[in-house]
């Protein structure tokens, strides 16, 4: 298979006329690669609707790159900021507003869980909308060694499928948790978690079987 020349895109995408030519392959591809005018043009309905597809594809793609970038750099801030995080547990809310997605203030919780904090304690400023939470597993609690701090717990997966009930804006579908542990930042996802949310009961235990949409190495 070869690529087409100029003049025979041109043809075959309703340009100029000249000998027949077989094309073998997808002809959006041809046109996409090669830049045609008429592709980006065409009045195709399913043009369209992939088209409409798209747009929303890579909106998505890029909450996710921005947001999956403000958690790192929570987690970055835990890390190299709270000396005792072995032993406590910090957190932080994620918020997108009219310019962008921000994370708001870092608190420690009491020993090893967040505490009773309000969202104007985290520094959500009103008006914009809840779309993740940040927070870390000590290594330690009640000075006894965590071997479960590498997995989600029940608390946390309740909370992530209903996230910050309240007048706050929360964008559920884009909503996702991160739990920081042994400099590893899993991410969970309130589409996937929300489809084991029955099994979010007391008494509050590590869920192995609960696995995170995502894992990023923190240095």
């Amino acid at each position: 298979m070869r690529l087409l020349t100029d003049a025979e895109i041109q043809q075959v995408s309703g340009g100029k006329s000249g000998p027949p030519i077989d094309v073998i392959g997808r002809r959006d591809y041809y046109l996409r690669e090669n830049h045609s005018p008429a592709y980006s043009g065409s009045s195709d309905p399913r043009f369209q609707i992939y088209m409409q597809w798209a747009a929303g594809y890579y909106t998505a793609q890029a909450h996710d790159l921005a947001i999956d970038k403000v958690a790192k750099d929570v987690a970055k801030a835990i890390k190299t900021s709270k000396a005792n995080l072995d032993n406590q547990e910090y957190s932080a809310i994620l918020y997108q507003d009219s310019s962008g997605y921000h994370a708001g203030n870092i608190l420690p919780g009491h020993n090893h869980d967040t505490g009773s904090h309000s969202i104007q304690d985290y520094g959500v400023p009103p008006g914009a909308t809840i779309v993740g939470f940040v927070h870390n597993h000590p290594t330690y609690y009640d000075g006894i060694n965590n071997s479960n701090r590498a997995f989600a717990d029940n608390v946390d997966l309740a909370a992530t499928a209903n996230p910050f009930p309240g007048p706050t804006p929360v964008g559920k579908e884009e909503f996702r948790s991160y739990i920081m542990h042994d400099n590893i930042l899993d991410e969970y996802d309130y589409a996937s978690v929300l489809k084991n949310a029955a099994s979010y009961q007391a008494p509050n235990v590590a869920r192995p079987d609960i696995h995170p949409d995502a894992s990023t190495t923190i240095q």
